[in-house]
């Protein structure tokens, strides 16, 4: 069954992603991904999309985002584009691509894989071996430390993520690092596959019959419960 074009793809949750052109380090320095994520924060305001996670690694990204596919193709579209220009001009490589081809997307069901996914960006550094799973906070590029402090970001809040449930308190902010801590193996399964669509028979009728043929895969759902609460 044939990928689903993404300009058939409508409003959504997905997990955006890219790496560098021949794995080249262009994300490495402190610098670099302090543009990166200052791109991010502009244009996902301009293109009113809900960010929900994401990671800035040295050589790719991971971003979960909702809002319509042509508002989220247009935002990474000129995110890639502006960061290239700023790439180019630091390294004083004028020219020549830096991504390796057009960006990644996985329309997810919001109900079932949002949290999961959310995990699988946070802990990219963890599983690089960049922090360990208790210092996770201190890895500046990733949403977590807006889930783990009361640190503000223009971006993400917990207030803003459709699973997480109030109040964002000290317990809410150990319960999920305690979800941070939790076996994943399914999680690297599950974002790692070639799906273009990642959710429940349902989910995938759904989808099927308004946008048309898809590669389709039904994920398991998730054995945790995917909100975290203050109980």
């Amino acid at each position: 069954m044939g990928r689903l074009p993404w300009r058939n793809l409508g409003a959504g949750v997905y997990h955006i992603y890219n790496r560098c052109a021949n794995n080249l380090w262009i994300l490495d320095s402190p610098e670099c991904k302090d543009k990166f994520l200052e791109l991010l924060e502009r244009l996902s305001g301009k293109y009113e999309l809900n960010i929900y996670h994401y990671c800035v690694m040295s050589n790719h990204f991971h971003i979960a985002a909702e809002g319509n596919m042509k508002n989220i193709s247009s935002f990474v579209s000129g995110l890639s584009c502006q960061y290239s220009k700023f790439y180019h001009k630091i390294s004083q490589n004028g020219f020549g691509p830096v991504w390796q081809g057009r960006f990644k997307s996985v329309i997810v069901q919001k109900s079932v894989y949002l949290s999961r996914l959310g995990r699988y960006i946070e802990l990219n550094p963890v599983r690089a071996g960049i922090v360990d799973p208790a210092n996770i906070v201190d890895y500046l590029w990733s949403s977590a430390r807006f889930y783990l402090t009361d640190e503000k970001s223009p971006v993400i809040a917990p207030e803003k993520h459709p699973l997480l449930l109030p109040p964002f308190d000290e317990k809410f902010r150990q319960n999920y690092a305690e979800y941070l801590s939790l076996p994943y193996d399914e999680d690297l399964k599950e974002f790692r596959s070639s799906a273009s669509v990642l959710g429940d028979k349902d989910f995938l009728v759904r989808l099927s019959s308004k946008a048309g043929r898809l590669f389709l895969r039904p994920g398991r759902p998730a054995k945790e419960n995917n909100l975290i609460a203050n109980a």
